[in-house]
């Protein structure tokens, strides 16, 4: 645990909270290098769940105050990491069926639809669902986005006035 003050990164307005313009990811802590399944499994054995309570504090005292993650093994540590006095957001990404109550219960700031997924429902025709999964977002209390690969897809969102906060 660190005790040392965060440095202040820059940092932006996310609804009532501010996060830093960095923002942790969890791609390598998931052993997702979209290299290799080599490359995949030593990073997943490299982040053992110590060497990621490790890079929560490291980061946090470099003034990043913002995990990107998901449900899950990644939430679990997030709210260890809180109860051991860490003051990052968590910023989920999710798809049917992940359980939105345990994510807003463990402390999500926001939570966007996965971006693997909306990009395969767009290809097949199916946005409208990632647009029903953001009804249950805005439901739940939590702030809503959507994640893509796909220019489009942001394009269709604006276009056709989505209740969404961040994409």
């Amino acid at each position: 645990m660190s005790e040392s003050a965060p440095m202040d990164l820059p940092g932006i307005r996310f609804g009532p909270h501010r996060v830093s313009r960095l923002i942790l990811g969890s791609n390598p802590i998931n052993g997702g290098s979209h290299l290799s399944r080599f490359v995949n499994q030593q990073m997943k054995r490299y982040f053992t769940p110590a060497r990621v309570m490790e890079l929560l504090w490291h980061c946090q005292a470099l003034g990043i105050n913002t995990w990107q993650s998901g449900p899950g093994n990644n939430l679990a540590l997030y709210r260890q990491f809180r109860e051991q006095g860490g003051q990052m957001h968590y910023i989920s990404l999710a798809a049917d069926p992940d359980p939105i109550e345990q994510l807003v219960a463990g402390g999500a700031i926001g939570i966007a639809h996965h971006g693997e997924v909306t990009d395969a429902l767009w290809k097949e025709g199916r946005i409208e669902t990632v647009r029903e999964y953001c009804k249950k977002l805005r439901d739940a209390g939590t702030m809503v986005g959507v994640s893509t690969h796909i220019p489009a897809v942001v394009e269709a969102i604006v276009s056709q006035g989505w209740d969404v906060d961040f994409l």
